[in-house]
């Protein structure tokens, strides 16, 4: 295969057993490209961050008591307990609202993005639960794909909510 660009438009030149046939490489083709890339991007983030012996609650629990010293006397175990809980929930609200956004230009997914969407996220959250079984700095729970099951739940029902609002907000413009 050959790249070339002609003008500003990339192209891609096949060669086939009868002739060289052209795709042009449009706006669509790269709007697919760019959201897949940030999806991927995203994932190797939270692969990379589960590796990281940064993300262990010791780890944690040793930042947040040199930030607030005062933590020690209201039970630092209880906060680093909720705020993974938080940062899972966010982590995968994130990825979910990523996978969306790739699921509803992709073609063969676009007619039904927010089912693409929650299979993928799931798919992940349970992946990288599985993942973290195998870090000796890190306990793989099946409790916390439950808790990713809700930043899923809360990015999705957030978009249906605001794609509903924006469809009634045409109907009435028209």
């Amino acid at each position: 295969m050959a790249w070339s660009i002609v003008g500003n438009v990339p192209t891609m030149l096949r060669r086939s057993r009868t002739s060289k046939v052209k795709v042009t490489w449009n706006e669509e083709k790269s709007l697919i490209v760019v959201r897949w890339i940030i999806v991927i991007g995203y994932i190797s983030f939270i692969f990379w961050f589960a590796r990281s012996t940064t993300s262990s609650a010791s780890s944690m629990t040793s930042y947040l008591l040199r930030w607030f010293p005062f933590l020690q006397q209201v039970g630092i175990q209880t906060v680093v307990y909720y705020l993974r809980k938080a940062i899972h929930v966010g982590g995968y609200f994130v990825a979910a609202l990523l996978l969306y956004a790739a699921a509803s230009v992709t073609p063969r997914m676009k007619k039904a993005p927010y089912f693409t969407a929650f299979g993928l996220s799931v798919a992940l959250a349970v992946c990288d639960e599985w993942y973290q079984l195998s870090l000796p700095h890190r306990t793989g729970n099946p409790a916390d794909v439950l808790v990713d099951l809700i930043g899923i739940a809360l990015a999705l029902i957030g978009i249906r909510l605001l794609n509903r609002r924006r469809i009634k907000e045409k109907a009435s413009a028209n």
